[in-house]
């Protein structure tokens, strides 16, 4: 159980310089949470943001959304995605755009297998009726965001996940306790509170290695975080 790695983790909290909420997520965040949230203010808040506007299209039209026709306004993409399901999706578009820049040490492949990850949760989700398919997507995106804040503070982290990704460890995360006192997966799920993103997923991003936990009788924590990781594996 990493609730001592957590503990551990929040010490060097600010060191691990995690990206600054972003105003626009703060901004739609801040409309979800009302009594009953405005479709139209959280549709034209996204649509000053130029990028994130194109990339919500994106989203939704994905092929693995299976939509009969295009979607062409940020208000229908919107209520597709779903209120629930929008401040998660919009936090995972605005990471991966922060973590691109270029004081970002470079990881060709890990964009790339979690776009993957994160299609496959979408589609098993869908057929399985484990969770939303929106949801899913984002968890798949976001759920290693930890190994790109650490890459960036730790010159030999990229070595250290090489070793953990071809040992046979009884725990995925066992090196990366080692040699930093702390993992990718305490990380995401710092990054996911420091961000405003809820709960349950926040400890999906926290338990998605601790499989035997997830799925053991006596688990205690959010029932949704469970579905999550449960769809997240059953690749």
């Amino acid at each position: 159980m990493p609730e001592l790695c957590l503990a551990l983790a929040k010490d060097f909290h600010d060191d691990l310089k995690i990206p600054a909420q972003p105003e626009i997520l703060i901004a739609v965040q801040n409309e979800i949470a009302k009594e009953t949230p405005d479709l139209d203010v959280i549709s034209d808040k996204i649509i000053q943001d130029g990028g994130l506007f194109s990339s919500v299209l994106k989203l939704i039209n994905s092929p693995y959304f299976c939509m009969r026709c295009e979607i062409k306004t940020i208000k229908h993409a919107v209520s597709l995605i779903g209120v629930d399901n929008l401040a998660t999706n919009i936090a995972c578009i605005k990471f991966r755009a922060q973590m691109s820049g270029t004081d970002f040490i470079p990881m060709p492949t890990y964009w790339g297998l979690s776009a993957d990850t994160a299609k496959l949760c979408s589609i098993l989700s869908k057929e399985l009726c484990i969770s939303s398919p929106t949801q899913a997507y984002a968890f798949g995106l976001f759920k290693d965001a930890g190994i790109l804040i650490l890459a960036k503070k730790y010159s030999n982290y990229k070595d250290v996940l090489t070793e953990q990704n071809n040992t046979d460890l009884r725990a995925f995360t066992e090196l990366e306790d080692e040699h930093f006192n702390t993992n990718h997966t305490i990380v995401s799920y710092l990054v996911s509170k420091k961000w405003g993103m809820e709960k349950s997923f926040r400890e999906a991003c926290l338990y998605h290695h601790d499989i035997e936990y997830i799925i053991a009788d006596d688990f205690k924590y959010d029932q949704e975080a469970r579905k999550l990781i449960i769809d997240n594996e059953s690749f």
